[in-house]
């Protein structure tokens, strides 16, 4: 989970966002112009942030899946949220057949 809305709040400019622009120029699944993409999460900070939704989604069932607790703060805002973690790598690599199974069972309604 992240919530680049939040992460944007402290930022005007692309000028200011140096190290992490490098870092989603990495990211070769973001198949898109990054600048534009950076520009639009500053110019739309709160659309991008998900706490902008929390009374609509204190209505909705919702899934949140971390492999830390570095999003513990805005997350445990999310009312009526599951938030499963597992001790894993970023991309999940050793924990994906868990992972699948833990959401078909979440969108089953059985217990996770």
């Amino acid at each position: 989970a992240v919530n680049y809305g939040a992460i944007m709040e402290k930022y005007q400019s692309l000028n200011e966002l140096g190290k992490f622009k490098r870092y989603m120029k990495k990211q070769f699944m973001i198949n898109t112009n990054i600048d534009a993409f950076l520009q639009e999460m500053l110019d739309k900070k709160k659309a991008f942030n998900i706490l902008s939704y929390k009374n609509q989604l204190k209505n909705k069932k919702v899934l949140i899946i971390e492999d830390s607790a570095k999003n513990d703060s805005w997350i445990s805002q999310i009312e009526n949220s599951s938030v499963i973690k597992f001790d894993t790598d970023h991309n999940f690599i050793d924990k994906r057949l868990e992972m699948i199974t833990t959401i078909v069972n979440w969108l089953n309604g059985r217990k996770i």
